[in-house]
């Protein structure tokens, strides 16, 4: 990615579990394991690294563990969300959030943990997929009143939605095309004209990864060679 000029990269939780274990992400891991995959993609590049935070792995105290461990291990921001702990992949059905007052609790704790100013921290909701547009709207704007330096609405996947969030929550608009989502994609031109200010691709590295190796092993398999694979 770096190599193809990109100017950052997004380590995301689904494609960490993916890569990890082989498994879906229903909240397998812990602080100390995400800390350790994420230091060694920082080690491995020169461009900022963005990381899925989870939920913060518990109440404020891990959350203020996570902001430290993250931080060593060279992270230049970090997204976690109001999900209960163990968090489910925001594309899983059965999500369940915590009262605002709790997530709130979440946001100050990591931004009193930050030591490094220039460390962005981004508050996102699974709200929309469990109270609607409206309920995940309205914690936007509290994740922002409580000094998040962005607040993104999980699920929010069609383009009047992102209109909506972008006239009412402030800060920029940060939006997902994950292959996790199913055929729910946009365009980035649409986006873009939309007014999103970035879009991550979290798990596009993990898929094409696994379907590169599933092509290669089944020509093996089939043609006891790789003559017929793109390899040869």
């Amino acid at each position: 990615m770096e190599a193809e000029g990109f100017e950052a990269i997004i380590a995301g939780g689904y494609a960490a579990i993916g890569t990890m274990m082989g498994q879906a992400d229903m909240g397998q891991c812990n602080v100390r394991d995400y800390a350790d995959h994420y230091a060694r993609i920082c080690a491995a590049v020169d461009i900022p690294v963005y990381v899925d935070g989870d939920t913060g792995f518990g109440g404020v105290h891990n959350v203020r563990e996570m902001v430290r461990a993250f931080e060593a291990a060279g992270v230049a921001g970090l997204f976690f969300s109001d999900q209960v702990f163990p968090n489910r992949c925001g594309y899983l059905p059965g999500k369940q959030i915590v009262p605002l007052g709790e997530m709130l609790a979440r946001v100050k704790a990591a931004l009193d943990a930050r030591r490094d100013g220039d460390m962005l921290i981004v508050a996102r909701t699974d709200a929309a997929g469990v109270e609607g547009v409206d309920a995940a709207i309205a914690r936007c704007r509290s994740f922002m009143a409580a000094g998040a330096d962005a607040a993104k609405p999980q699920g929010i996947d069609a383009i009047a939605d992102i209109r909506r969030v972008i006239s009412e929550v402030p800060g920029p608009h940060f939006a997902t095309i994950s292959q996790a989502a199913g055929p729910r994609h946009r365009s980035l031109a649409e986006l873009e004209e939309a007014g999103v200010a970035t879009v991550s691709f979290p798990s596009v590295a993990l898929f094409a990864a696994a379907r590169a190796v599933r092509h290669v092993v089944a020509s093996l398999k089939r043609d006891n060679s790789l003559s017929g694979s793109a390899m040869s």
